[in-house]
């Protein structure tokens, strides 16, 4: 079996980078109104319960956008918490850090795929070659 065949069956985390970028294009969308409604709900502590729960239904989809890249996405095992992005040159099964800049490969360890941190480039296995482990 190739590393192609093997990814196909054993398909990388999505990156998280596109997914906090789309979250943070929301959140511009409905800055306004956000910024509104939290003035209204200090000029009038009254009705502030009315005006958090419209503040919250207009954040819910990005606020479902970020549990989401938390949840299903590849983060960096060396900086827990950093998103990693695809690597433009091999999508297939590299990432790289954001706050690196180092790689991870997408492979099997142990019977497990797991992301595993890449010394050098030099390192990275041919994708159409054969996959070891597999």
């Amino acid at each position: 079996m190739t590393r192609r065949e093997w990814l196909q069956k054993n398909p990388p985390p999505q990156p998280a980078g596109p997914l906090l970028g789309r979250a943070a294009e929301l959140e511009a969308e409905v800055s306004t109104q956000v910024e509104w409604y939290r003035t209204q709900a200090t000029a009038n502590p009254a009705n502030a319960a009315t005006y958090n729960a419209e503040i919250n239904r207009l954040l819910a989809p990005a606020t479902k956008i970020r549990n989401q890249a938390a949840s299903a996405s590849a983060t960096c095992s060396l900086h827990p918490g950093v998103a990693l992005n695809r690597h433009l040159n091999r999508p297939e099964d590299l990432f790289i850090c954001e706050k690196g800049p180092h790689f991870l490969l997408w492979t099997l360890v142990g019977g497990r795929a797991q992301l595993v941190p890449l010394a050098t480039l030099k390192d990275l296995p041919d994708i159409d070659g054969p996959m070891a482990g597999a």
